[in-house]
């Protein structure tokens, strides 16, 4: 009588094991590439009862127990959603995705998920190809897909006008430097000595003559003024007002060098805003054997890196273990990953802008849920009546 209290409590258990896993399936019923699972029971050991001379012996079970929860890997239906990096995988293959920044393959998971993005790096114009949690899709060759846009010239062009802008920025510097609190600018030359004055100017000189600068005027005054006149031979009255003339011609640079700074600052602008507009994807399109091909906003093409997806089958795909996020990983039982790509040969093609829904049969899952709660309720019974009759054998004392 113990045994049958014992065989409908494993009865309960189970059943409610079943329990969860349908209410995972329905949960799941519009989750984009789920597999359903599915629990298979069996029965618990049987205990030696008596001999029979028919069949040999005869046996009582204990009960029952859950023997596999498995997954059903059918393919899920299609839905057409238009967009170039919704994927859907006709055949058995998988999608691998590998975690930002890593390069452990022993960290490549495996998914029907074929839900892609663009993200950027941080290289100017490059993007990797990832999944809504930031996993790199993976080329042939078993390294992530890479996207750039073809801008070398606008690159080129980015750096020339920088370089430009710190070649002026120098120079405004320097002059800057000039007019501080010891500068020239505050020198005056009715009270300085004839060395102070002397001593301003050699500084000045020295750096005119190491800023050489064809397009200034004010530049090529002051050149002309130390190279007609030998600053360190005047005194009194001719040494200032040479003075004075070169302090004006300074003034007269700085302003131009704002100016040019100004300038230059822009064409930088103007050249980084043109390089941003080639760095943008306009097309992107992926054939039946995952090939990607695209190109940028001005119709040029892009450069893709391990350009072919790649595509992984198992010997045994019933052993994958699940990891959430629509995510597989491999085990000893389902066997190692075997690389491969898309193509009619190997029964795997990709299809652009299709997703695989969840592979959930809401009508069987009903079905199933309505005889789990019979097996239940009969396993509820079967408690109950064993108590019952243990009561009537404890009632015989009376």
């Amino acid at each position: 009588m113990l045994k049958s209290l014992y065989s409908g409590i494993s009865g309960l258990k189970n059943h409610q094991t079943r329990m969860d896993v349908l209410g995972n399936n329905i949960a799941n019923v519009n989750t984009t590439g789920f597999k359903a699972g599915r629990v298979n029971f069996q029965d618990s050991l049987s205990q030696y009862y008596s001999n029979n001379p028919a069949i040999g012996q005869n046996q009582v079970g204990t009960g029952m127990k859950v023997a596999s929860i498995n997954n059903n890997f059918t393919q899920g239906a299609m839905q057409n959603t238009g967009r170039s990096l919704d994927l859907l995988i006709q055949g058995d293959g998988f999608f691998g995705v590998l975690p930002p920044n890593s390069t452990d393959n022993s960290q490549i998971r495996f998914t029907r998920d074929g839900v892609f993005f663009l993200q950027t790096t941080s290289n100017p114009g490059e993007y990797n190809v990832v999944n809504s949690e930031g996993r790199r899709l993976l080329g042939k060759g078993g390294s992530p897909i890479v996207i750039r846009a073809n801008n070398k010239a606008y690159a080129d062009a980015v750096a020339e006008a920088q370089n430009a802008l710190g070649v002026v920025t120098s120079k405004q510097s320097t002059i800057n430097g000039f007019f501080a609190t010891s500068g020239p600018g505050t020198l005056d030359p009715s009270t300085a000595t004839d060395p102070n004055i002397i001593a301003a100017l050699t500084a000045i000189k020295t750096a005119m003559g190491t800023y050489t600068d064809d397009d200034s005027k004010a530049d090529d005054s002051i050149n002309t003024k130390f190279t007609n006149t030998d600053h360190t031979t005047l005194t009194g009255t001719d040494l200032e007002n040479f003075y004075k003339e070169i302090v004006q011609d300074l003034k007269q640079y700085q302003t131009e060098l704002t100016t040019r700074t100004n300038n230059a600052q822009a064409a930088v602008t103007q050249a980084q805003e043109a390089q941003k507009a080639v760095m943008t994807v306009g097309t992107l399109s992926i054939d039946s054997e995952g090939n990607i091909t695209g190109n940028d906003t001005r119709g040029v093409s892009l450069i893709i890196e391990n350009g072919q997806i790649a595509l992984y089958n198992f010997q045994n795909r019933d052993g994958l273990k699940k990891e959430g996020g629509n995510l597989f990983s491999a085990t000893s039982s389902s066997g190692q990953a075997e690389e491969g790509t898309a193509s009619a040969a190997n029964n795997n093609t990709i299809n652009s802008g299709y997703l695989e829904m969840s592979n959930v049969d809401l009508s069987q899952e009903m079905v199933d849920m309505m005889v789990t709660q019979r097996g239940f309720q009969a396993n509820s019974r079967i408690i109950t009546v064993s108590d019952t009759l243990l009561e009537e054998l404890v009632n015989l004392k009376r």
